[in-house]
């Protein structure tokens, strides 16, 4: 069944068996899912994970995205390290293609301050501007639900447990401000992101990606 949140694709499953009548294929699976259970055991790990950081972690800084546009010039300076991250993150997805540097640019500048500030977290290595960007999270408050949508860690074992930090931060800011329920939406079925979402909520929506190759004709 749909959720209804923006972004979420809305053809249903009377269309599968039409697509594979013109010749189309499974290609992957997405799902997303869903948490309304009362966050303080993940926030209980955020705080014991902030109170005794593993050494690896004494430079790691979290911030919002509200916070740093507070400081003057911080937006243009982090594009090229949020650029590198998401490269570095996500060039072992499916169907990644890395995109240049200006392009990217250009498109976060524009997408940024549409986005929500208080839910768009960005984990340091030292403290920003001049701190390497090594995790994003990206979320968007619809009435009392919070969608997380884009969630990506430097990869290695430095960074190992960063994700579910991040994850952590966005359910407690939640919470907080309101929100009865969280949706991890449109994760792949093999992403990392799928593995830490499992702790927390409970699958509610398949999608399937359906291919044909280019001139196959259907029946």
């Amino acid at each position: 069944p749909a959720l209804g949140f923006a972004g979420e694709p809305s053809p249903g499953p009377e269309w599968i068996a039409r697509l594979h009548g013109c010749g189309f294929t499974l290609a992957a699976h997405y799902l997303s899912a869903r948490s309304t259970a009362d966050p303080r055991a993940l926030v209980a790990d955020h705080t014991g994970a902030d109170a005794a950081r593993p050494a690896r972690w004494a430079d790691l800084r979290i911030l919002d995205l509200a916070t740093l546009q507070r400081q003057a010039g911080a937006g243009a300076a982090l594009l090229p390290g949020i650029h590198a991250l998401v490269q570095a993150g996500f060039r072992r997805q499916p169907y990644f293609l890395p995109i240049a540097a200006p392009v990217f640019e250009r498109w976060l500048a524009a997408a940024l301050p549409e986005s929500e500030p208080a839910f768009t977290l960005l984990a340091f290595d030292g403290a920003p501007p001049a701190g390497a960007v090594v995790g994003l999270l990206l979320a968007q408050r619809q009435a009392r639900t919070l969608v997380v949508r884009t969630l990506v860690v430097w990869p290695g074992r430095r960074w190992a447990g960063l994700g579910r930090l991040l994850l952590a931060e966005a359910h407690r800011r939640a919470w907080q401000q309101g929100c009865t329920q969280l949706i991890h939406a449109l994760m792949h079925e093999g992403s990392a992101s799928r593995v830490l979402s499992r702790t927390s909520a409970t699958p509610c929506s398949g999608y399937v990606l359906l291919e044909r190759p280019l001139g196959a004709r259907g029946g």
